[in-house]
């Protein structure tokens, strides 16, 4: 189980995430669009980065439920060596 903690700061990222989004994905437009000047796409990732960290949504944690430790944490189950007949 995750520590509550964690699951807290999980929750602030998710608020920062919305929060920038839009924000984001404009900045993202101007950078990714090849008929922008190269100044102008310069500065949209300028601002991109002045952005706190945690606006990323790389940033998120997959969980497998609110409480559950990290998705690639629960182990798979496999059959054992003389199980597989």
């Amino acid at each position: 189980m995750a520590k509550a903690s964690m699951i807290e700061r999980e929750k602030k990222r998710e608020a920062l995430v919305k929060k920038y989004a839009a924000r984001r994905a404009a900045l993202q437009a101007i950078i990714d669009d090849q008929s922008k000047s190269d100044e102008e796409r310069y500065q949209a990732r300028l601002a991109i980065q002045k952005q706190p960290r945690a606006a990323s949504p790389t940033r998120m944690r997959k969980r497998c439920a609110p409480d559950r430790p990290s998705a690639w944490c629960v182990p798979q189950v496999r059959p054992g060596p003389q199980q597989a007949a």
